[in-house]
Formats: C-alpha cells, structure tokens, sequence
C-alpha cells in the first residue's frame, strides 16, 4: 500500500473495478472474482503465479529500500519465507475480470 500510494494507486480497490467501468460508459457490466492458486501446491498455474510474484517482488527491491527503509538482509530473507507460507497456507490470489459493452 505504502509503495502505491504516491502513485495513486490504491491496491483496496481493486474489487470495485465493474463500478468504475460503469461509470465511465460500459454497459452491462459484470464483474467475476477468479481465485487462483500461489505457489507449487498449486500445479503448473500455481507455479506461473508464484514466478510472476517472484519477479514482482524482485523488481521492486529497489523500493522497498528507498521507499520503505528495509534493509537487504531482510529483503533477502523474505523471499524463502514467503514461498515456504504459499505451500503451507495454500494462498490464493484473487483476480477480478470485469466484462461489458461500450
């Protein structure tokens, strides 16, 4: 949140998607929440969703330093964490597709 917000990007409403492209002129509009799983447990999506969030999470390292004061050793160390509690947990990500006419 902290990392979006000077761009005005506010992650929290994200779920609001369909409204916002009602009022901007769509039409019919509908919006479909998909839960897809993170990491290995997952099979082979599980697996691209964890590759994609690792390469976030690794471009991003930058940030987190400049912006948010952590240090790289904890940068480091997050990672594994991260991964080791996807398996554990069984995390799911949730995407929101957003249909509807012009």
């Amino acid at each position: 949140m902290q990392l979006s917000k000077p761009h005005g990007i506010d992650p929290s409403k994200i779920s609001l998607l369909g409204q916002y492209a009602q009022e901007a002129g769509m039409r019919h509009c509908q919006t479909t929440p998909f839960d897809l799983p993170v990491g290995k447990w997952g099979g082979r999506l599980g697996l691209l969703l964890q590759r994609d969030f690792q390469a976030i999470y690794e471009s991003l390292r930058p940030r987190y330093q400049a912006q948010l004061g952590i240090s790289e050793a904890i940068i480091e160390e997050t990672l594994p964490s991260m991964l080791a509690e996807w398996e554990q947990m069984h995390t799911q990500f949730r995407f929101y597709v957003v249909t509807g006419q012009p």
